[in-house]
């Protein structure tokens, strides 16, 4: 993790179930992975360049809502 430098990347990570929940969409989280998170920050120039995300094999279990609640 070189979050200083500006790199960082994250490996295997488990998206938490309630991740989206503030989002108020019509599926439930039931489980998730993600392969791979990688961050890009530019710390000295933050207000003309970009931070870059890159999200390698993103895999979620939803159902709808409906479905859970009844």
């Amino acid at each position: 993790l070189k979050l200083f430098s500006g790199d960082a990347t994250l490996k295997n990570l488990r998206i938490r179930p309630d991740a989206f929940s503030k989002l108020n969409l019509p599926i439930v989280i039931k489980e998730g992975t993600l392969a791979k998170l990688s961050l890009s920050i530019p710390w000295s120039s933050l207000q003309s360049k970009s931070i870059i995300v890159e999200i390698e094999d993103l895999q979620l279990l939803v159902v709808s809502k409906r479905n859970v609640y009844e």
